[in-house]
């Protein structure tokens, strides 16, 4: 004769509803994706701090960057860059800046000019504020650029 307490827990089994092995198993591989993503977003913003640019480059640091495709934003007034300017560079005004950030890649490095690096600061400054990561100023200004003999475009005054 089978004993009550074994009756009543093969009872409890039949009775109890077995989750289905696929559901676990979903589960599961839900669990592994929101961890894989996470690790996959904390990876990402080392990577970004890693290679974040210094706050300011010399010429030659510069033309190195410009080697591997950096874009070269011009903060001075329109007239002065089509007067002259660094071959490729592209011009948005400080005073404008903020209203063009769209126009920027944001996974791109930046290199900031301006003529005597008074505002290439602030508007690397402006550009790190709004997110950017990848961003520097040109010390030595587009003078110096000029005078080492890297690419320009326009009549210098020397």
């Amino acid at each position: 004769m089978p004993n009550k307490k074994n009756l009543s827990k093969k009872t409890q089994r039949k009775d109890r509803k077995d989750i289905p092995i696929w559901v676990l198993w979903l589960a599961a591989s839900l669990f592994l994706v929101i961890v894989a993503a996470g690790g996959f977003v904390l990876l990402r913003r080392h990577q970004q701090a890693l290679t974040a640019m210094p706050s300011q480059v010399t010429t030659v640091e510069a033309w190195i960057f410009y080697q591997h495709d950096a874009v070269f934003l011009d903060v001075r007034p329109a007239n002065k860059w089509q007067a002259y300017h660094i071959t490729l560079s592209k011009s948005i005004p400080l005073a404008e800046l903020p209203a063009h950030l769209n126009e920027l890649s944001r996974h791109t490095p930046i290199v900031v000019v301006d003529d005597n690096f008074d505002l290439s600061p602030k508007a690397r400054d402006l550009l790190l504020k709004a997110g950017f990561t990848q961003v520097t100023a040109l010390s030595g200004g587009i003078g110096e650029w000029i005078q080492a003999g890297y690419p320009f475009e326009g009549a210098y005054p020397f």
